[in-house]
């Protein structure tokens, strides 16, 4: 099982992806790959890249889930971040694993939304946090 899982932010707030950036980086089990203001941007990266975990903000100036999807030969689980709590994604052509209000308070919030989606119990977190700790200093 991993221990870190590897995340792209897509989101057109550039403010946003720093913030993100900052806590992504204290969060233990999960690796920040990579940041895109632009969704067409980010298709190519994504197929590079293969994140565990896209966190998504599917508001953004002409953006097209399918296009951007297209060439895909897999699909993460998708965390659309918004601040528009009106948006309703069951009008999405896509899975949507979870959906969180903007913003992502601190790092532990987003620690609790990377374990609720990859489906880590505590226990099993607590487990994979000592076992990266005891490898880091080995």
């Amino acid at each position: 099982m991993k221990i870190k899982y590897a995340s792209v932010a897509i989101d057109d707030d550039a403010l946003f992806l720093d913030i993100f950036e900052f806590l992504a980086h204290q969060v233990e089990c999960l690796e920040l790959i990579q940041t895109y203001t632009d969704w067409k941007d980010a298709s190519v990266g994504l197929m590079t890249h293969k994140p565990d975990i896209l966190f998504l903000d599917i508001e953004m100036p002409g953006f097209d889930y399918e296009e951007m999807t297209r060439n895909f030969g897999y699909l993460p689980k998708i965390v659309v971040v918004s601040a528009h709590l009106h948006f309703d994604i069951s009008k999405l052509n896509f899975k949507v694993t979870k959906f969180v209000s903007k913003p992502i308070r601190d790092s532990r919030h987003l620690e609790s939304i990377v374990r609720e989606v990859m489906d880590i119990n505590q226990l099993d977190f607590c487990t994979h946090a000592l076992m990266a700790k005891f490898a880091n200093k080995n």
